[in-house]
């Protein structure tokens, strides 16, 4: 049964409602020939657009079909000029043909799709290039403006954990341009880590009053988190969904920002849209279980703890989840067999010890609840203790 529901999961794959972001999920997996004929079915269905056709050349390139990764890069060029260039650089170079991938690089270099120069020099697709006399003459000339390589300078400080000399730079870079985003993101940034979450919220907004990009949405979402402001977070994460659908790994995390805060239908559309996309990740069958369990509806939370052991009968938590759902609709044998399972897994763990002694009441084993509730209190219930202190009594 759980071959064949694991089997069910993954024919989802290629029936989730958008091929191209259900490629963009079979890619995040490793799963690279699923993402090739996910994206292909996004060309036949939707036509061919250049991130798609970029996407389609990223995968090809990490699957080491370089050819078809410049097939699909110059037709990415031929939509988009430009757009094509790093990629084809990248499979020129891997492949070493030196002359084409300097060439490609050079435009690269020239186009508004410029990638920062330590991210480029680290890419170890050029690395067999790297000695060649065209790659060391390419790198002579000046490619960064001074206000790029102020930022770059600014995200090595933050990156190294030099906070107040990034800081010092922020303020030496606006002083002179007042409208300039990227530093306002990356004081958000800072403050951030620094943990001084008000004032990132700030710097993020004035990034997002200049060029509401999906990034700053994001950076401001979990500023405001971490405040525990969680309606004006959820909605800067949706924000951030909008402007980039991408980003499947949010409806994830706003499941559990509305669970949180008790917003059930919100929790419940969330996890569904992510597992939508990965509907072989246990965990998120998991979190759907809990939420429904949140909400009181035990059967579909059932469900989920199904699906989730399904996939994964490695986790002590979620034996233990579906074992206190069970014990909720009045299943107590289930319930028992669920939490002897995860206390197998962990056994000292005192909630499981707690909720098998409780279900052992609910069973008129006084005896055996009386041993698990004694277990619950040695490794740390209160509850335990003090409902053995009332069964004393």
């Amino acid at each position: 049964t759980a071959i064949l529901l694991i089997l069910n999961l993954a024919g989802a794959y290629l029936g989730a409602q958008d091929p191209y972001l259900s490629g963009i999920a079979r890619l995040e997996e490793g799963d690279l020939q699923a993402a090739m004929t996910l994206f292909t079915k996004a060309i036949e269905t939707k036509g061919a657009n250049p991130d798609l056709l970029l996407k389609l050349a990223e995968t090809h390139y990490s699957s080491g079909a370089y050819q078809q990764a410049i097939e699909y890069a110059k037709e990415a060029n031929r939509m988009e000029s430009g757009k094509g260039n790093y990629m084809l650089a990248r499979s020129f170079a891997i492949s070493v043909q030196v002359s084409p991938a300097v060439q490609y690089l050079e435009k690269h270099l020239k186009s508004r799709f410029k990638r920062p120069r330590h991210e480029i020099l680290l890419d170890t697709a050029f690395a067999s290039i790297e000695e060649t006399a065209a790659w060391k003459a390419l790198w002579k000339q000046t490619w960064y403006s001074e206000a790029e390589n102020l930022e770059f300078e600014v995200a090595y400080l933050r990156r190294s954990a030099e906070y107040v000399a990034a800081l010092e730079k922020i303020g030496e870079g606006l002083s002179e341009n007042p409208r300039w985003d990227e530093l306002y993101a990356e004081k958000g940034h800072i403050l951030f880590l620094m943990g001084n979450y008000q004032d990132a919220v700030r710097a993020y907004s004035q990034a997002i009053e200049i060029s509401a990009t999906a990034a700053y949405y994001h950076g401001r979402a979990e500023a405001f988190i971490k405040q525990e402001k969680y309606s004006e977070g959820i909605k800067d994460l949706e924000h951030t969904l909008r402007l980039q659908p991408e980003k499947l790994s949010l409806y994830k995390r706003l499941s559990l920002l509305n669970q949180s805060a008790g917003n059930y239908p919100e929790a419940k559309e969330n996890i569904l849209q992510y597992l939508e996309y990965f509907p072989a990740i246990a965990e998120a069958h998991f979190i759907c279980g809990e939420i429904y369990y949140d909400d009181r509806d035990y059967l579909k939370a059932l469900d989920c703890f199904n699906r989730c052991l399904a996939l994964d009968k490695d986790e002590a938590r979620y034996f233990a989840a579906r074992g206190k759902t069970y014990l909720n609709t009045g299943t107590y044998a289930y319930a028992l067999k669920d939490f002897t399972m995860a206390l197998d897994l962990d056994p000292y763990n005192p909630r499981i010890w707690y909720m098998k002694g409780i279900c052992r009441l609910r069973l008129k084993d006084k005896e055996g609840a009386h041993s698990d509730l004694e277990k619950a209190a040695r490794y740390g219930s209160v509850e335990a203790r003090q409902l053995l202190e009332e069964m004393m009594d």
